[in-house]
Formats: C-alpha cells, sequence, structure tokens
C-alpha cells in the first residue's frame, strides 16, 4: 500500500482511482508505478513513521446523532480516509446510494433509511458512531 500526503492529512492509495481527466483506473492500488505517477509516493514504512509523529487528536466523547453531509465527508477525510475512498466507490457503484445521497440535506444517524444505507455503504455502527463523535459541537 502506498500513500498521498495532502492538507497534513495521509490518504491511502484507492482500489479504483480516477484521474483528473476523468478516467478510471481499476485496480490502481495494485501498481506501484502508477500509485507513483499521480503522487502516491509515501511507504507503508513511511506512512508508519508519519502516524507516529502525528498522532491523531482523542475524539471527543459526546456524540451528535445529525449533521450535514458537509460534515461527514470532512470527518471522513480527515479521520477515516479508507471510509471516504469505499464511501466514493460505492457511491458511483450504486444508484440506490446516489439516489439516497441526493434526496437529503441531513444525516441523521437515528434515522432507519440512514442506517440501512450506511451499512450498504460499508459501514459498521461501530464504525458510525466513531465517525459521529469526531463531528464539531452543533
Amino acid at each position: 500500500m502506498q500513500y498521498k500526503l495532502e492538507n497534513d492529512t495521509l490518504f491511502p492509495a484507492p482500489r479504483n482511482f480516477r484521474t483528473p481527466e476523468g478516467a478510471t483506473i481499476c485496480n490502481f492500488s495494485a501498481s506501484p508505478e502508477l500509485m507513483a505517477a499521480y503522487g502516491y509516493t509515501v511507504t507503508e514504512a513511511e506512512a508508519e513513521a508519519w502516524r507516529k509523529a502525528h498522532p491523531a487528536p482523542k475524539p471527543r466523547p459526546a456524540v451528535r446523532t445529525r449533521c450535514s453531509k458537509y460534515e461527514l465527508i470532512t470527518v471522513l477525510r480527515e479521520h477515516f480516509a479508507g471510509l471516504y475512498y469505499e464511501l466514493r466507490e460505492r457511491y458511483e457503484a450504486d444508484p440506490e446510494l446516489r439516489f439516497f445521497w441526493a434526496s437529503v440535506t441531513e444525516l441523521d444517524r437515528d434515522n432507519s433509511d440512514f442506517f440501512a444505507l450506511a451499512e450498504k455503504a460499508g459501514f459498521t455502527p461501530t464504525q458510525i458512531t466513531e465517525i459521529f463523535r469526531w463531528l464539531p459541537e452543533a
């Protein structure tokens, strides 16, 4: 696995990658040459050293139940890069997920539709709780 360091955040190379020109490269993360060509040059050992030098702050104990889509995406990009990329891949592949995402303005973790689609997007209940812990206070 290789990573890209961007805005002081370490991003893992996605399984499938969309180039700036709009082409999709399947199995992108299996090709060190392609990953390097698109800026994913940080090795696993370098990433581990970076993580040790930049420990993540501890999340707040209080958990909000609602957030905007923007807040969710921001938390995913900053603290759960793997889930962020997984959501993007599943969003592109699943019309039902795209429809749900387009039809709501606020996400409510206690709403059964949100919870079902969050699980469909690959989020476990524990991950959903952890993601919501990172949301800023309302």
